[in-house]
């Protein structure tokens, strides 16, 4: 059922036969670019999706063997490289991909995947990449190495699935936040004063995602894996709702937010369901459960008119927003 504008199916629609681990969306809101589960049966594993009519219109990695499976990818801020992590067989390789050229470049290879997911795109439209304590920041024409952050803290979190060290920035580039190392605990680290400027700590394991929302406002965690939301006021360093966002909110997978009200965050659920909610009040603006199986990706588009979600089901629903 839709609520505040929010759920009139656009499109509903399967790419390939296979689970969508990994979900962006250009900056101009026209295209999708998924990573998919490989099988048995060649199927695209990496390709570029027209929003609007649901068609691949460029594949950029294809297999026939279910090893070869992209788990995670990420756009610049200028729709130019695509940089995504790839199995191959019994090594994992992070590759970056020219849209325009088609050029793709090695990055790294490794044989262990986890510890290699904490990767987004920074301030200043560089890749950047948290191994362990050392937060390392790439040229994304060049692939080349601008420059390192060493944490002076020790990584106490070892062999645990999906370990990896997550990254967050503040709108305004200043801040850095910084999990996975501590159990329970997260940094938020000053880019120009070049030091850790706080530590929030609660009944989390480890984030598997932590993010920043478009206002600065608030600093969000979701913990592995799906035990619950922790999220706290940037201005005060306190809780936020704590009675409402804790380890008790669990189940879920993925959150977005609302561009056009950022206190409105989309969050997919390991049941199926995506739902909308305001975090102010807090209360339910949306849900549904058109998908089948578990939602791994859910994202507004940049100008705040679709909800996209994707999962487990093979499925992509496009929603209307507004």
């Amino acid at each position: 059922m839709g609520m505040n504008n929010y759920g009139e199916v656009l499109r509903q629609f399967c790419p390939a036969e296979s689970p969508i681990e990994t979900m962006v969306c250009t900056s101009d809101s026209k295209k999708l670019i998924i990573g998919q589960v490989a099988t048995d049966e060649e199927i695209p594993t990496l390709s570029v999706i027209d929003i609007d009519s649901g068609e691949i219109i460029k594949v950029i990695e294809k297999s026939d063997d279910w090893e070869n499976t992209v788990w995670k990818l990420v756009i610049d801020k200028n729709d130019e490289y695509i940089v995504y992590l790839k199995q191959v067989f019994d090594r994992y390789q992070i590759v970056t991909y020219n849209l325009k050229t088609e050029e793709k470049k090695l990055l790294m290879e490794t044989n262990v995947d986890n510890k290699y997911l904490g990767f987004i795109i920074g301030p200043n439209n560089e890749l950047v990449m948290g191994i362990d304590n050392i937060i390392n920041f790439f040229d994304l024409a060049s692939n080349k190495l601008i420059k390192s952050i060493r944490l002076d803290e020790e990584k106490t979190i070892t062999g645990e699935t999906y370990c990896h060290t997550s990254l967050a920035f503040s709108p305004d580039g200043n801040l850095m936040a910084v999990g996975g190392l501590k159990n329970g605990e997260v940094l938020l680290y000053d880019l120009q004063a070049q030091q850790i400027i706080n530590r929030f700590s609660a009944n989390f394991e480890y984030p598997r995602r932590i993010a920043i929302d478009p206002t600065g406002k608030f600093f969000f965690v979701l913990d592995y894996y799906t035990h619950g939301v922790f999220i706290w006021d940037l201005d005060t360093y306190e809780r936020y709702m704590e009675e409402f966002f804790n380890e008790k909110t669990e189940l879920i997978t993925s959150i977005d937010f609302d561009p056009k009200n950022p206190k409105q965050v989309a969050m997919g659920m390991i049941t199926s369901i995506v739902y909308v909610v305001d975090i102010e009040k807090p209360k339910d603006l949306f849900v549904d459960e058109l998908h089948k199986a578990r939602v791994y990706n859910v994202l507004f588009t940049p100008d705040g008119k679709k909800l996209i979600s994707s999962g487990e089901d093979w499925h992509i629903v496009i929603r209307s927003v507004g």
